[in-house]
């Protein structure tokens, strides 16, 4: 827990002193859907730093990515055309870190992913009904039925899905690509129709 807010404190700093660094750093590229409509800004320190502002071609802003020497760093922000925050994603000389946060565009949570440095990566997925929303978070990751997707990943992972009311739909545990742990699937209520053991498996 504690480290849990050691991410979320350093992906607050980095939101907070964006401006700053915009502010007072070299402009390296300008992008534009016509004359007036901007699409890409891109900032860039001494230190190797960079900073990219998007937008929407009304205006609003798309989004906003910082790198060290080429590499994901820090927080990448996703807007909706709306203006409401669709996601915020942490990274840390590329590598995912801290907690990411997804909403849908009314401004309700959507998904929360939790990346640690050691054991565990958590999962939380939001369903709107029955359907679910996004399979896979990233190329690298997939849940449910399209199991470890593209590159797969080592780190034990637990996937938590979620009813609309809030209630756990399931629990899944995932280690070198592989099902394991103890499966636990609840009705809407919350009553437990089903567990599946893995630890047998070798």
């Amino acid at each position: 827990m504690i480290k849990l807010f050691k991410h979320i404190f350093f992906l607050l700093v980095i939101i907070c002193n964006y401006e700053s660094y915009a502010q007072t750093n070299k402009l390296t590229c300008e992008m534009f859907f016509d004359e007036d409509s901007i699409k890409t800004i891109v900032y860039e320190t001494s230190e190797g730093f960079s900073f990219e502002e998007q937008f929407y071609k009304n205006g609003q802003k798309k989004g906003i990515k910082t790198k060290f020497k080429g590499e994901c760093h820090g927080v990448y922000m996703n807007y909706y055309d709306n203006g409401n925050v669709k996601s915020i994603e942490g990274y840390l000389y590329g590598v995912e870190i801290g907690t990411w946060l997804y909403f849908y565009p009314n401004g309700l949570k959507r998904k929360v992913c939790e990346y640690g440095f050691e054991k565990t990566d958590i999962y939380l997925e939001y369903q709107i009904d029955t359907i679910l929303i996004e399979k896979a978070n990233s190329n690298k990751y997939a849940m449910k039925d399209t199991l470890f997707s593209g590159f797969g990943y080592k780190k034990p992972t637990t996937c938590i899905n979620y009813y609309p009311n809030g209630n756990i739909k399931s629990e899944e545990y995932f280690s070198h690509l592989k099902k394991c742990g103890v499966w636990k699937y609840y009705s809407l209520e919350g009553k437990l129709l089903k567990v599946e053991n893995y630890n047998t498996e070798k």
